[in-house]
Parts: C-alpha cells; sequence; structure tokens
C-alpha cells in the first residue's frame, strides 16, 4: 500500500480580495433600497381639484388610465396609514400601463355621498384598488387578484390592455356591448392556429374595438331573428363574426354620466341601444377580417338595428327551435308587408288608369295651377314691411268694428225703464195700482 501524502495547509484568503465583494454588495443594496423609496412615493389626487377628479373618474383631460388605491387622507391627530405592499409592488414592477395614485374615497361630494357610494366600491375589501380613465368609470379589483403584487399586476393588465374577453353569459355580453363597437367570434369548436393569430393581430391593429369570443357550439345568441345571423343553424367547424355597434343609451345612468359636484345626474342615457352586422366571408385570414373591420371603422356597412339586446342561452333543441320558429315568423310578416304594399301599388296605379288621380297628382295639379295664376295677374311675394303695414291695416279694422259694437256708460237705458220693460214682457202687474172701476163685483 503507498504511503498516503500530506495535505497541505490551507490558507484563508487575504482580506484586500474579499474587501472589494463586500463593498459591490453594499453598494447593491444600498441602491436597491433608495431605488425602493422612490418608487414608494405615489402621488395623492386632490380632492378638491375638479379638474383632477373629472380626468380620473372619466378620462377627460390627457385621457390616461389610472390605477388608483383608496387611502385616506391623514389628520394631524391621526397616525398616517401605511400603503399596501400589493399596491406597491405592482408599481414597482412597472409594466402597467397606468398612472398609480392614491385617493380619498371616503371624501363626501357636495351632493352628500362619498366618493365610495358615488361609484359603487367596497371599502370592505382591503386593498380597495380600482381602474379608472381614458377606459371608463372606476373598476374595482376583484379581492382574489390582491394576494401578490404580480397578481395585482396581472388583473390590471387585463383591465388596461386591449385583449379578448371571454363571453359565457349575457352578463358579459352586455359589457362588451355597452363599448362603442363590440366585435364577437362565435367560435364553432377549438380556433386554429392561424385564426389565433389573426386575433392577436387584429387587437393590436385595431385598439378601439373590444373583442370578445363566445362558444357557439355550446351557447346560441338570442334576439337575432331580424337579421342575417341564423344563430339556430349550427355547423361544427364554420366560425361565424359580428359586429355590434352602440346606437345611444348605457347598461347604467351613473357610468355614463359626467362627473357632478353638486347633485345627481340630470341626464339620464337611458336604456342601451344597439345594432349589429355580420361578416358574410368564410375566410379568417388576418387580410378578410382585417378589410372587413377597417370597412366597419370608415362607415361602408350599414348596421341593423336591434329592438332588444341580444342574450345568450345554452343551446340545445327546445332553444334552436324557438329561435327558428321566431325567425320563421318574421320573415313571414316581411312577407305579408311587401305583399300590402305591392297590392296598394297596383291599386294606386289603376285607379290612376282610370283617370282618378292620386292625392300627390292632385296637390302637384294645384301647385301648377297656382303658379300659372300668380304668373297671369302678376301676383308678386309682399316684402316683410307690405306684411306688416297689411296687419296693422288689419287690426285697425277690426278695432274700429268692434267700436261699433260697443255700448257706453251714457249710451246705456235708465234702470227703471228696463224693469217696466221686463214687467210687462213677463206679464206681471202692480195690485196697487188697480183702480176700484177695474174690479168686477161677481155677486151683484
Amino acid at each position: 500500500m503507498p504511503p498516503i501524502p500530506k495535505r497541505k495547509t490551507e490558507r484563508a484568503p487575504a482580506v484586500d480580495k474579499l474587501l472589494k465583494p463586500a463593498i459591490a454588495a453594499a453598494i447593491a443594496m444600498l441602491a436597491y433600497v433608495i431605488m425602493q423609496a422612490m418608487t414608494s412615493e405615489i402621488p395623492r389626487i386632490d380632492m378638491t381639484d375638479e379638474l383632477a377628479l373629472r380626468e380620473l373618474f372619466f378620462g377627460e383631460g390627457d385621457g390616461k388610465n389610472y390605477a388608483a388605491l383608496c387611502h385616506s387622507q391623514p389628520s394631524d391627530n391621526t397616525k398616517r396609514l401605511p400603503i399596501s405592499s400589493v399596491f406597491q409592488d405592482a408599481k414597482s414592477e412597472g409594466s402597467v400601463k397606468a398612472e398609480f395614485v392614491l385617493v380619498d374615497c371616503t371624501y363626501v361630494l357636495p351632493s352628500g355621498k362619498s366618493i365610495a357610494d358615488r361609484f359603487g366600491l367596497d371599502l370592505t375589501r382591503r386593498p380597495s384598488i380600482f381602474v379608472s380613465g381614458k377606459i371608463g368609470s372606476p373598476k374595482q379589483i376583484p379581492e382574489k387578484h390582491l394576494k401578490t403584487g404580480k397578481m395585482l399586476v396581472k388583473a390590471l393588465k387585463s383591465k388596461l390592455e386591449p385583449h379578448v374577453a371571454k363571453v359565457e353569459n349575457t352578463k358579459q355580453l352586455k359589457e362588451c356591448l355597452g363599448q362603442n363597437m363590440c366585435v364577437v367570434f362565435l367560435k364553432a369548436g377549438p380556433p386554429e392556429k392561424y385564426v389565433r393569430n389573426t386575433f392577436q393581430n387584429l387587437i393590436a391593429e385595431f385598439q378601439g374595438l373590444q373583442f370578445a369570443v363566445l362558444d357557439s357550439s355550446n351557447l346560441i345568441l338570442t334576439n337575432l331573428e331580424q337579421t342575417n345571423i341564423r344563430e339556430s343553424e349550427f355547423t361544427k367547424g364554420e366560425h361565424r363574426l359580428v359586429v355590434f355597434k352602440k346606437i345611444s343609451g348605457s347598461l347604467t345612468a351613473s357610468n355614463a354620466s359626467k362627473f357632478d359636484e353638486g347633485e345627481e345626474s340630470k341626464h339620464n342615457p337611458g336604456r342601451l341601444v344597439t345594432s349589429v352586422v355580420a361578416y358574410t366571408g368564410t375566410s379568417f385570414h388576418h387580410s378578410s377580417l382585417s378589410s372587413f373591420l377597417a370597412d366597419i371603422v370608415n362607415g361602408k356597412y350599414l348596421f341593423t338595428k336591434l329592438p332588444a339586446l341580444p342574450a345568450i342561452k345554452t343551446r340545445s333543441k327546445k332553444n334552436e327551435e324557438a329561435e327558428g320558429t321566431k325567425r320563421k315568423r318574421y320573415l313571414d310578416r316581411k312577407v305579408r308587408e311587401t305583399q300590402r304594399q305591392h297590392e296598394s301599388s297596383s291599386q294606386s296605379q289603376q285607379r290612376t288608369s282610370d283617370g282618378i288621380f292620386t292625392k300627390e297628382q292632385r296637390k302637384a295639379d294645384r301647385d301648377r295651377l297656382r303658379d300659372d295664376h300668380r304668373k297671369v295677374n302678376k301676383v308678386r311675394d309682399l316684402t316683410p314691411e307690405e306684411i306688416a303695414e297689411r296687419e296693422r291695416n288689419r287690426r285697425q279694422r277690426m278695432e274700429e268694428e268692434a267700436a261699433k259694437w260697443n255700448v257706453l256708460p251714457d249710451d246705456a237705458p235708465p234702470e227703471d225703464a228696463f224693469n217696466e220693460e221686463h214687467e210687462e214682457e213677463n206679464g206681471e202687474m202692480d195690485l196697487d195700482e188697480v183702480s176700484d172701476e177695474d174690479v168686477v163685483d161677481l155677486d151683484g
């Protein structure tokens, strides 16, 4: 067995070799602390500044988006409340395209309502965070997204950045219909890869449109019997696309009204009224859909106004038959209206051929005769001065005629004459004035 060699004695490294890494680590930690302190400075909205409030709640001014934390303004005697670490982490992450601000949601407006009551914010959810600004009125972040900064960042991006909204019920559909334009993709099963890429490109190209997707293999859109969308007819694998355009109204009056610091909104926009147009092509490549949406934005398509908002139901044979019956009933009614119009037009033509003029023809004949009379008699239109003079003369003549029929006090007969005449007409007689000669003795 060979002898075991002796190990060399290990020596600690020199201190000067460890000094530089230690200094670098300390500087890095100090810079991190300074950056954290700088990013933690979140501005606070001045609740007395009306312009700032309008920009925050309604997107006026520069049209920015805001991520706001409800944080009460500390008074002189109260301790400053800490800012939510989740909110700070989301701001420090830096990928959210929004202004992070602090808002006193307990501030009472002149109308007597607080900010939280005015916009329906639940302050029992801590932290109370909402988004507002260019995207619309305040929308509170659900409590399930407030556990970590990453979860809040994801929730804020879903609210602020354009994306395809998943529609599974009527409430979610109405949120999309409340936008100026809502593009709904009715997928007939899992979309192909090129279709997914197409919509990703369309979202980036048409940022002013709200995109949504609905699984038409399991769900059905109702109240569309007046359009060319046959929802009762479904073929697996054949995708469809519809575009809704808001005409007027809003889902809630408070969300559609302007900021009112003195009283409740007086301008009620009314119920939401929308219109629809369907994509009739079969290709879902980017070029086809891009040209279609471009024509939509430029106003080259005629939208059909809907009498009622569309709703979502589960696709079943019963619902499909009901929608098919409604569509058949609507088409039959249109056929009857067309027949009535055809019959009325044929009757009017028959009357004209028989020598009986229609109402429009009689009016045209009267206008022609009137123009001929004016030309023959050289009748000209009166000037405004002549019209005014004619009106003054007419009023003067009326006053003169009225004066002839008015009875003045001096012209009235004495009251006694009127009483005597009245008694004579009624056949009444004063018994005290009857003489004895006028009395006949019946006994003698």
